[in-house]
């Protein structure tokens, strides 16, 4: 039997992705402040948002990814409760 750690189904602080995804939605909503430089078909908004991925703070998000047994031991420690990621 495998170990198994007590935490919310759907804990956001131990979802990784969450935090990316707001990164990359940050980044395209700048870029599409101008209207001029808003996805006008499929092949733009899919264009824009390979850019904008390739443009992500990966170091910044490897750290993330590192510090993941920190945010484990957390998220333990507060009992399922929010923390500060």
């Amino acid at each position: 039997m495998g170990f198994r750690i007590p935490w919310p189904a759907s804990s956001p602080d131990l979802n990784l992705i969450e935090n990316v995804w707001a990164l990359l939605k940050q980044k395209l909503r700048r870029q599409w402040h101008n209207p001029d430089k808003s996805p006008h078909n499929r092949e733009e908004l899919i264009n824009a948002a390979q850019a904008a991925w390739e443009e992500l703070p990966w170091t910044r998000i490897y750290r993330w990814f590192e510090g993941m047994p920190t945010r484990v031991l957390t998220v333990i420690r507060r009992g399922g409760r929010s923390t500060r990621w």
